[in-house]
């Protein structure tokens, strides 16, 4: 967690211009204590010209994300091989 990574970027910071994102899923596998699902840099050019509409974002609990219920840790400390994620999004603009 001291050097979080991106998985999905849109723009650089400061971008200005037209992102439209629909219909999506953001998931992982696995414990990965240091993503960033989505870092969000875009300004929009116009009103309305930037978006992100209809994502959603899974983590664990899913068949396939090696974080189902049966491997969760029973202890009320979370384990750092259990914490799934830094940020799921991340805006900086």
């Amino acid at each position: 967690m001291a050097s979080p990574q991106v998985m999905v970027k849109v723009g650089s910071v400061g971008s200005i211009g037209t992102v439209e994102i629909s219909d999506i899923l953001f998931t992982s596998i696995g414990a990965l204590p240091g993503l960033v699902m989505v870092e969000w840099n875009m300004g929009a050019d116009t009103q309305g010209s930037v978006g992100l509409w209809d994502a959603h974002f899974r983590v664990g609990g899913a068949a396939g994300t090696k974080l189902q219920v049966s491997s969760l840790a029973t202890s009320k400390y979370i384990a750092a091989p259990m914490i799934i994620s830094f940020f799921w999004v991340q805006i900086r603009g």
